[in-house]
């Protein structure tokens, strides 16, 4: 490998830290929306933040394995694959974690895991195209 081989190996941090801004940007955006539109009795909010706090980090947790450069096409691939089973499996543990030791209300959780999970849906592939087209 040459040097600038090894430069375009390893990790982007500084496009992970772009693609996390973006992330809390989504967050603090659906919390905005969901503040105003949810009822602050039978903890509909604490759902709400719950939830979107549940989606933020697995969102946060998938772009780990995109921010790795280098390597193989198939390798690339192999890290798409890997983003999207951390993505799915740590909501999946998240929204069980919360659902038993918050108490939160139930359909309220359930809609914003689902609002948050297609929003940041699209900042995850929006960031995992551009992490393809670095290749």
């Amino acid at each position: 490998m040459t040097a600038d081989e090894h430069a375009a190996a390893g990790w982007s941090a500084a496009a992970y830290l772009r693609f996390l801004g973006l992330v809390v940007l989504a967050v603090a955006l659906l919390a905005v929306i969901g503040y105003a539109v949810s009822a602050p009795a039978a903890g509909a909010r604490q759902a709400m933040l719950a939830a979107l706090g549940a989606t933020g980090l697995a969102s946060a947790a998938a772009g780990i394995p995109l921010a790795r450069r280098g390597g193989p096409p198939h390798a690339a691939v192999n890290r798409a694959l890997l983003a999207m089973l951390v993505r799915l499996g740590l909501v999946a543990v998240l929204a069980v974690l919360f659902l038993l030791r918050l108490e939160v209300a139930l359909r309220p959780f359930l809609v914003w895991l689902v609002v948050g999970y297609l929003a940041l849906l699209a900042v995850d592939t929006v960031w995992a195209v551009r992490s393809f087209r670095s290749l």
